[in-house]
């Protein structure tokens, strides 16, 4: 492959920042861009050099030199996009969360099988140097064995009914927006917990707005895990091992940098990262090896991966009885 051809469907905030870092990023260009708004398309196209803006998707699905569509429209239409891009022939790259259950997620993944297609769930945290470099000091007993995994996603979002956010009918609230981070980080280190606790608070209209999550794990290992729509937090992660603790650097899921604590405390240790780390561009690369390498899946986020992460958000749901209603039916 020459540059790899990208279009991008669903042009709300995280689809700018996507494109801003795909111009960053070397071996692939935005090659179209498609919305309902015609106006917004030509816009988005403008303002990030694609070559074509579509007024509808179904139109960019006609467009056969792209290469990868990105889905970046609300969590209650990933399943439905994932699946009208796929049975259209095209690789895809849809955003965390990757649908709205488990059942959604595997059928995603048995279209693709079926199209030989490549799929996968942009969970960009996934790929950044920071938390990754902080996993090998662990693997390589930095701070000893690890017991426990404290994160968390908040910051303060007024009640707006015109937000996504807060829309049920688009699977708005904290889980799905944001919680699926620090479960993220929880299942990176310690896979899928045996128990959990959970605790939430809803808006007037049904939406989940706090969740505080407690998970333990088979060799006793636990979690400490919260994400709010309601209150701010400076969002750094803990790690900690039974001779020490790694932090990672608010907002940890974007982290530039780690310290290292001893039991001491004395001469932490602070690891800085490139800038880079803050962007969709070591997510790309990997998307981009996958496709130069015949991959229909990463092996650093596997589509496995992705089931078990929604097998837990599931269970957070059913503990918590959080419904979606129709929007979720296959």
């Amino acid at each position: 492959m020459d540059n790899i051809k990208w279009g991008i469907i669903g042009l709300g905030g995280i689809a700018k920042k996507f494109a801003s870092h795909l111009k960053e990023t070397e071996g692939g260009v935005l090659h179209a861009a498609a919305s309902r708004s015609k106006e917004k398309a030509n816009q988005f196209a403008k303002d990030f050099d694609a070559l074509y803006a579509y007024d509808s998707y179904e139109a960019l699905l006609q467009n056969k030199e792209i290469d990868i569509i990105y889905i970046a429209t609300p969590h209650s239409h990933h399943y439905e996009n994932t699946l009208m891009c796929l049975n259209a022939g095209f690789n895809v790259l849809c955003e965390k969360a990757f649908a709205l259950n488990v059942d959604q997620v595997k059928a995603m993944i048995e279209k693709a099988k079926e199209k030989n297609l490549f799929l996968m769930e942009g969970m960009w945290s996934r790929f950044n140097p920071t938390i990754l470099a902080a996993k090998t000091e662990i693997e390589n007993g930095a701070i000893g064995n690890l017991k426990a995994v404290k994160a968390d996603f908040c910051f303060h979002f007024d009640y707006n009914l015109e937000s996504r956010l807060i829309n049920k009918n688009l699977a708005g609230g904290a889980l799905l927006d944001i919680g699926i981070y620090p479960i993220f980080l929880s299942y990176l280190f310690f896979g899928k917990p045996v128990r959990m606790h959970v605790d939430s608070e809803y808006f007037p209209n049904g939406v989940d707005k706090n969740l505080v999550m407690l998970f333990d794990y088979k060799d006793g290992e636990e979690a400490i895990l919260n994400a709010s729509l309601q209150y701010f937090s400076p969002c750094d992660g803990f790690l900690y091992g039974d001779k020490g603790c790694i932090r990672l650097h608010g907002r940890w899921h974007e982290a530039t940098a780690y310290t290292k604590f001893r039991k001491s405390m004395e001469d932490p240790i602070t690891v800085n990262f490139d800038k880079r780390a803050l962007t969709f561009g070591y997510e790309i690369d990997e998307v981009h090896y996958c496709l130069r390498n015949g991959l229909k899946e990463s092996r650093k986020w596997s589509w496995q991966n992705s089931i078990e992460i929604m097998e837990i958000m599931d269970d957070v749901r059913k503990y918590i009885h959080l419904d979606y209603g129709e929007i979720e039916k296959l």
